[in-house]
């Protein structure tokens, strides 16, 4: 049973995996710093295009760019690989459906980090379209405990979706109040938390290196998205519980 499938080491993927692993370790540091400001949310500008649309885009875009280089191999595909492609496809499709029916945003978001979040997802939704063309694992515990995590992760993903979304009574509402329910009971962001394990499972199905790095990748994004959205609840509200975590229960 392979945990990591490891890619052939010739020149060109140990440039480019070498400069992959740059980007995923530094990624957090600079939006925890606000080095790299992604600017949506409680951090976005008063000028740019509608959150709705800019959001939606974000997401729509590297779900086409997935389906666009996985076509070719679905006629030929076998099953664990149309069930990888259900997956990714279907992580980024909840993620529109949800940018469309359920969220409420508050004001506009940047068109600049609309760019940069969907070229991100689009390189990472590329990689893996062509680490999943090449996918020959069997379905073993591993492959089931991948599959498990990411329905679990998806679906407490959109339970807490729909916490914050109901913290707004009306379309109208701008204003932001302290989450509460679910795992907002321990930390500032367990979305991100369930997202995290979505693409867990989706690592532990795939289990390519690319893959991992990809994981390491969002999981630096997500707890420097994390820690900076728990410092901003804290400066905004006095009464923000002290012992709220920003990400992991009781840890982080």
């Amino acid at each position: 049973m392979d945990f990591i499938i490891w890619p052939q080491w010739d020149f060109w993927n140990t440039v480019g995996y070498s400069s992959f692993a740059l980007l995923c370790l530094g990624f957090g540091f600079l939006e925890k710093y606000g080095i790299v400001r992604l600017n949506y949310s409680k951090f976005r500008k008063s000028t740019g295009i509608s959150s709705r649309t800019g959001m939606f885009l974000l997401y729509f875009v590297p779900m086409m760019v997935y389906a666009l280089f996985s076509g070719p191999q679905l006629m030929e595909a076998s099953l664990i690989q149309w069930i990888l492609f259900a997956a990714v496809v279907g992580h980024f499709g909840k993620r529109c459906l949800e940018v469309l029916f359920l969220h409420k945003y508050s004001g506009p978001i940047d068109v600049f980090t609309v760019v940069q979040i969907a070229s991100a997802y689009s390189l990472a939704t590329f990689l893996l379209a062509k680490l999943h063309a090449v996918t020959i694992l069997q379905i073993d515990f591993l492959f089931l405990l991948g599959l498990g995590l990411f329905i679990f992760g998806e679906f407490f993903n959109f339970y807490h979706h729909r916490l914050l979304a109901k913290l707004r009574k009306g379309d109208q509402e701008k204003e932001y109040a302290i989450p509460t329910g679910g795992l907002f009971h321990y930390v500032t962001a367990p979305h991100y938390l369930m997202e995290l394990c979505a693409w867990l499972g989706i690592v532990l199905m795939s289990r390519h290196l690319g893959a991992y790095m990809i994981f390491i990748w969002t999981c630096g994004y997500l707890l420097g998205r994390a820690l900076r959205t728990h410092a901003w609840y804290q400066n905004h509200f006095a009464q923000y519980p002290k012992d709220r975590k920003a990400l992991v229960p009781f840890l982080l």
